[in-house]
């Protein structure tokens, strides 16, 4: 198994407690869903969660840094912002950040 397949793995498994959740390979990295939801995204072994207008502040207090990528020489900064660290490591903060990211995936589908 590779480093970034252990590494979704691991995630994954921090997430177990969660209905429907699988992985898809896109993008040269993996997107997690919950049902249809895309709550996260892991790119060269980070994770990201799903935010939005209501949840980034969290994040950004933090000092949890975007998900960018350069598109045609631009960066371009999407709405995925990194883990916090203990996600990583505690399941019950996993949970509690996951579920961020899922509320702020449905009211993007809005």
């Amino acid at each position: 198994m590779s480093e970034t397949a252990h590494f979704v793995h691991h995630v994954i498994d921090l997430m177990s407690d969660a209905e429907e959740i699988r992985v898809r390979k896109m993008f040269g990295g993996y997107g997690i869903f919950i049902r249809e939801a895309m709550i996260g995204l892991v790119s060269e072994n980070i994770l990201y969660l799903k935010a939005d207008n209501q949840s980034s502040k969290k994040f950004e207090e933090r000092g949890l840094r975007p998900f960018t990528y350069f598109r045609k020489g631009r960066k371009v900064k999407l709405s995925y912002y990194q883990a916090p660290e203990e996600t990583l490591e505690d399941r019950e903060a996993m949970q509690k950040w996951m579920h961020l990211a899922y509320e702020a995936a449905l009211r993007s589908a809005r």
